[in-house]
């Protein structure tokens, strides 16, 4: 093979491989982070829907599957309210229905209503095998991919209801539309394909101007070297471009003009190739242990103030589109600052930092996290007072300690969460904000770690409700 083809094919190669990799990259991280912003969203929907259904109606629903019932009538209008409110232009929700399985021991899902009767009670779902809602059932869940049936495209978000007892009765589904991303992404697509066909031609074009220009001066520079080895030194090195082929050019006319002065060739000529070796560093990354496993985390609970009365004074419609809106901010300034959702408790919910990743600024992080919260629950208030809506309050609670982390449960059904006292004490912590009427307490494990980086005022000491032994308590400034 010449080595103006060795050239030509390498450069080509190169530059195809970069590009289609790099295209890839773009297309994946967009098309993860369209699809985490509606599974956000969708999960969201779910989680406060399920906090305004009845139980009651539920497990007279079971025992009775008409649509004629009382129980099926009142929960068909609270889905159709959440439904219709929660159909925006960021937000569409197409169908929104309540799941279980069939029986106890079956691993059968039906369907027992959708609030616009496009299912009879009763009727299997045949989407479980793509949602495989089965494994997740009692959890807040979104499959991390759309899914397909002959009516579109559909990204699904569940939330579980318990009875009084905490008992596992029904799932709740939420169905938005993604037929416009699918839509993003596939021109996304073209325009990457028409991309790499551009670039695959200006490559080609390149490849071939470089690997000419290259070899038509070797090819030069060979014709040259060899009338010299013939005895020729007439013959010159005519390369006048401002590289390395028009510095060895100068360089070998040079040579020729001395070896004609002396009339003898006291010089041998040797080729020196250079090859250039690009090492690629492949750091490895620990693979997460979703094992039980006893590590030092952060738990931050909020919860906001007096919710019951405010839910007193709003329809069940508009208590869903405060609280859709509430954890919207709140899942976000979470994210942010490098915390994990553990779980949504009513209008509550609880984070953790430092898990399932170690992170040495857990403390600060949480912390940094709760001043957000507040100023992010400023902004939405200010927004509220606007629209007319009643404004809402938080309260904060943070404390740092050993936790048993990992998946907790049976063989049949498990979750990843956190298992210890800290849990309780930063649990009884945002319970205590409201006797102390300030926004955010810390215990003094997680103030000792935050060292000067904040304000905070001591509290005193504290007997937490159902522990013996006192802790003294801080309040960060906001």
């Amino acid at each position: 093979m010449r080595y103006r083809t060795k050239i030509y094919l390498s450069f080509l190669a190169v530059t195809t491989v970069s590009v289609v990799g790099g295209i890839f990259f773009l297309y994946n991280k967009a098309a993860n982070a369209l699809k985490f912003e509606l599974r956000t969203k969708v999960v969201s929907v779910a989680a406060t829907t399920a906090a305004l259904i009845n139980p009651k109606d539920i497990i007279d629903l079971s025992e009775n599957l008409s649509v004629k019932s009382p129980s099926f009538l009142r929960l068909q209008k609270v889905l159709l309210q959440v439904r219709d409110n929660n159909r925006r232009p960021d937000l569409f929700v197409k169908y929104i229905y309540l799941l279980k399985p069939k029986n106890h021991d079956s691993r059968e899902i039906i369907f027992l209503i959708e609030a616009q009767n496009a299912v009879l009670p009763g009727q299997k779902d045949d989407q479980q095998s793509q949602s495989q809602i089965y494994n997740h059932l009692e959890e807040f869940y979104s499959p991390n991919r759309f899914i397909r049936d002959k009516f579109g495209v559909w990204m699904s978000g569940f939330a579980p209801i318990f009875d009084e007892n905490g008992n596992y009765i029904a799932t709740i589904g939420v169905d938005i539309s993604a037929s416009s991303v699918k839509s993003t992404l596939t021109h996304m697509m073209q325009f990457a394909a028409l991309g790499l066909l551009i670039s695959i031609s200006l490559a080609y074009m390149m490849a071939y101007y470089l690997s000419h220009k290259m070899t038509d001066a070797l090819e030069e520079i060979t014709f040259c070297l060899d009338k010299v080895a013939e005895g020729d030194f007439k013959t010159l090195v005519n390369i006048t471009s401002q590289d390395e082929f028009g510095k060895l050019s100068e360089t070998i006319n040079h040579m020729i003009k001395g070896l004609k002065e002396r009339q003898a060739l006291k010089t041998n000529f040797s080729k020196y190739v250079s090859t250039y070796v690009m090492d690629q560093i492949l750091s490895d990354q620990s693979q997460l242990k979703l094992l039980g496993e006893r590590k030092k985390i952060t738990v931050l609970f909020s919860d906001i103030r007096q919710f019951t009365q405010i839910s007193e004074n709003l329809s069940p419609e508009d208590v869903v589109t405060l609280l859709n809106e509430y954890f919207d901010v709140m899942l976000k300034v979470v994210f942010k600052h490098q915390g994990t959702i553990d779980k949504f408790m009513g209008d509550g919910l609880m984070a953790e930092f430092g898990a399932p990743l170690p992170d040495e600024d857990q403390e600060t992080h949480a912390v940094m996290c709760a001043l957000d919260m507040i100023v992010e629950l400023k902004k939405l208030n200010a927004r509220f007072e606007i629209e007319h809506r009643p404004p809402i309050s938080i309260g904060i609670g943070i404390h740092t300690g050993n936790a048993i982390m990992g998946n907790i449960g049976s063989e049949k059904r498990m979750e990843y969460t956190a298992i210890g006292d800290c849990v309780n004490v930063a649990s009884r912590l945002e319970q205590a904000t409201k006797t102390y009427q300030t926004p955010i307490l810390v215990s003094e494990e997680t103030f000792k770690a935050l060292g000067s980086k904040f304000d905070g005022k001591s509290m005193g000491s504290i007997t937490l409700p159902g522990r013996t032994k006192e802790i003294n308590v801080y309040a960060i400034t906001t």
